[in-house]
């Protein structure tokens, strides 16, 4: 696993985020760094065309869930999460129990049998101004029904995915596969979703903040780090000043 590589894909696509630069050219220079690690065959050319009708996607979701559950006004903190689920025939039927499916059933039909990386997003009363607690969205107190949704650009990077050809360490956690899943996961998904989430609450800084006199803004793969991204305001958005430290190191596996 490049760690090196996946760390350099979110500084890329964090200061990209803070300039305000567009969203196809900042895509652009995420994959440009990314791809020569991948292999020749998998093409990323749809990726900086997709940003915008991914980020109006999110858009209506969570607009969508901000109106029909609001977050109290004691939740300080947002977490856009990304968490790996498994749609089955009936979810993209539209059929499925629609706990953490979505509705949107153009990118359900499109994907393959493997997991795919979908955002929700959840509130915390436990932000804190000062950083004293840099695991604050861990402990969610608002999770709003509904909020899990397979967006266009997370649906079609995941199932670029190679699948391991088992799960077990031996077989497959060690493998060229898993490493090409892992990076498109880590070095594109995450970094990627930095862009979508920071376009996202500049333009919806009104409907998520509320009544809240400020709220944190964070956003990451649910089994990984955290990564705090800025604070809401009531004049708007303010992206941190830097990205918060790794704990992951900077070794190549």
């Amino acid at each position: 696993m490049n760690f090196e590589a996946a760390r350099g894909a979110q500084e890329i696509a964090f200061n990209h985020m803070k300039a305000r630069t567009p969203l196809d050219v900042a895509a652009t220079e995420v994959v440009r760094f990314v791809k020569p690690l991948l292999p020749a065959e998998i093409d990323l050319s749809f990726v900086p065309g997709i940003m915008e009708e991914t980020v109006q996607v999110l858009q209506e979701l969570i607009t969508t869930v901000f109106e029909g559950e609001p977050p109290k006004k004691s939740i300080n903190g947002l977490y856009f999460g990304l968490a790996e689920l498994i749609f089955d025939d009936e979810d993209s039927d539209g059929e499925g129990d629609g706990e953490e499916a979505g509705d949107d059933e153009s990118d359900l039909d499109s994907m393959g049998d493997g997991p795919v990386v979908t955002l929700h997003v959840t509130g915390s009363t436990a932000f804190d101004l000062e950083g004293s607690d840099p695991e604050w969205a861990c402990d969610a107190s608002w999770n709003p029904d509904n909020c899990y949704t397979p967006c266009p650009l997370h649906v079609q990077l995941s199932t670029l995915r190679p699948l391991p050809p088992d799960e077990s360490p031996e077989d497959g956690s060690d493998g060229p596969e898993f490493d090409t899943m892992w990076l498109i996961t880590a070095g594109l998904i995450e970094p990627l979703n930095i862009l979508l989430v920071g376009e996202v609450v500049r333009r919806l800084w009104p409907v998520l903040l509320g009544k809240a006199p400020y709220r944190g803004i964070a956003t990451g793969l649910d089994e990984g780090e955290m990564i705090q991204l800025g604070v809401l305001y009531p004049d708007g958005f303010r992206p941190a000043e830097s990205l918060p430290p790794s704990e992951l190191g900077d070794e190549e596996i």
